[in-house]
């Protein structure tokens, strides 16, 4: 089995029902699996069996098609973000060697051909080339251990952590994510957010492989995005809380009104509000909502769902067929509420890294951490602490800052927030936080900080407040944690005084 083996079979049993949907350009089953078996049989014809294809484009219906052909060929798809700084661009590509790339342009590389393909052509346009096949037989299945993904981190500099998934490792997903959400082929999904970022590339291929129909845009746009779940009556939604306050935000200003028709709307990348929670349930009255924790090389680990008794500040319980386990510093079990390394166990674990990321995680016998910080209470509800590459040292204590942003972002006034250590001689470093404000006039530290004293130690407590105009997002829609620490080195705040 594969993760393209389902594409055959909807375009026997449902031909002419509509597979993908960009926009208005739309693709049938039948048509979808010709195209992507001529471009995989293409991809066979020019790349070795041990080489990867690269694929830099954005958002189009030719980067779909791709991906999925580079699948169903047996090849890895190495899906790279066109909008990185072009050295980095080059040097992750010599890291990984494709075979082949496609690319919106000419990359210039040297021993590696770049096929430039225009991402503005719709699918009537893709399916002119390339040819099939003399002989038109069709490629085997790749088998399931096959890597046929390389995903990668963002970054802004260096060679971003690309990690490998087996066709094995989603099917596997596919079948957690049927008990969890009952994704069937009377659904229509839509992803928010570009194939560069998993997430939305598992939407994309966990929609087709159900036989539902797949949504997509080439930019994401929070009116239009309105309008398109209306349009085309769409039942599932993937989104990053980003996308979600973005929603929220134009449904406001257009005075949208309720979409009864959604009925999943799932979430990934940081927790959301209380008020995002509440307004989402206003907007889809029928909808549930289900908020993913993971990480690229776990997959998901934990899901809380909004019909489900969910502990204020957990994040869930273990995902379908995952196993969670603390680890004190020793490597001991922890009990619960003891705060230790969050180690998984799971056959939706990646395969290993394809580049960047050496030693990037922490294995004990069959687990797998990424070096995440939390605890299980009572009922094996699992708590996040922090990152352990985040944690700061003030006066030889320990701070994690996702502790202190949680704080900062109950506040009424606070839409989100970062905290970062600077280099302090006297406490090793000190804790600063940069806010966004939800209106224009931020609060004060005379109103701030009585409510950050009420919830966190003294030796917790940022020694300086700022409010940013323009809050960094990375392209995955999560705090650009690099870009904050850049403008507060340069100045670019407003303190809270």
């Amino acid at each position: 089995m594969s993760v393209t083996a389902a594409l055959h079979r909807f375009a026997t049993t449902q031909p002419d029902r509509t597979a993908i949907r960009f926009e208005r350009d739309a693709l049938t089953w039948r048509d979808l699996d010709i195209l992507v078996e001529r471009f995989a049989q293409d991809i066979d014809a020019h790349v070795a069996k041990d080489q990867g294809v690269a694929i830099c484009l954005p958002n189009c219906p030719a980067q779909v098609i791709l991906v999925l052909a580079v699948a169903r060929s047996g090849r890895e798809a190495q899906v790279l973000d066109p909008q990185w700084p072009r050295e980095m661009l080059v040097q992750t590509l010599r890291a990984v060697a494709p075979g082949l790339c496609y690319g919106a342009k000419e990359l210039d590389l040297e021993g590696t051909p770049t096929w430039v393909v225009d991402p503005r052509q719709g699918f009537d346009a893709l399916a002119c080339a390339p040819p099939r096949r003399a002989n038109g037989d069709r490629l085997n299945e790749p088998s399931s251990d096959t890597a046929f993904y390389v995903g990668f981190t963002s970054g802004s500099t260096g060679v971003p952590k690309g990690y490998r998934r087996t066709h094995a490792s989603w099917l596997k997903s596919f079948e957690a994510d049927r008990i969890e959400f009952g994704i069937t082929s009377g659904d229509v999904v839509l992803a928010l957010g570009p194939l560069t970022h998993s997430l939305f590339l598992y939407a994309l291929i966990r929609g087709l492989n159900a036989g539902a129909t797949v949504v997509m845009c080439h930019t994401f746009q929070s009116g239009a995005a309105i309008r398109l779940i209306r349009r085309a009556a769409v039942t599932v939604i993937y989104g990053v809380p980003t996308h979600y306050r973005l929603l929220l935000a134009a449904a406001k200003r257009q005075n949208t009104g309720t979409i009864p028709a959604v009925r999943w709307v799932l979430c990934s990348g940081a927790t959301w509000t209380g008020a995002d929670k509440s307004q989402l349930h206003t907007m889809f009255p029928n909808a549930e909502l289900g908020e993913f924790y993971g990480a690229s090389e776990l997959s998901f680990v934990t899901l809380a769902k909004s019909s489900e008794n969910v502990p204020e500040h957990s994040v869930g319980r273990a995902f379908e067929g995952v196993e969670i386990a603390i680890h004190r510093q020793d490597g001991q079990p922890a009990p619960p509420y003891e705060p230790g390394l969050i180690f998984v166990k799971s056959d939706l674990v990646f395969k290993g890294y394809a580049c960047g990321a050496e030693g990037a995680t922490l294995r004990s016998e069959d687990a797998i951490s990424v070096g995440d910080i939390g605890y299980l209470d009572a009922r094996r509800f699992l708590y996040l602490v922090g990152r352990a590459d985040r944690m700061l040292v003030t006066s030889g204590r320990n701070v994690y800052p996702e502790e202190v942003e949680a704080v900062l972002n109950a506040h009424p006034a606070i839409d989100m927030s970062a905290v970062i250590g600077v280099t302090d001689r006297g406490r090793g470093q000190s804790v600063i936080a940069l806010v966004s404000c939800v209106h224009d006039d931020a609060p004060t530290w005379a109103e701030l900080g009585p409510f950050m004293r009420k919830r966190l130690a003294p030796y917790k407590m940022p020694r300086q407040v700022a409010a940013l105009s323009d809050w960094p997002l990375t392209r995955s829609g999560k705090t650009d944690l690099r870009a904050i620490e850049r403008l507060w080195s340069s100045r670019a705040y407003r303190l809270l005084t």
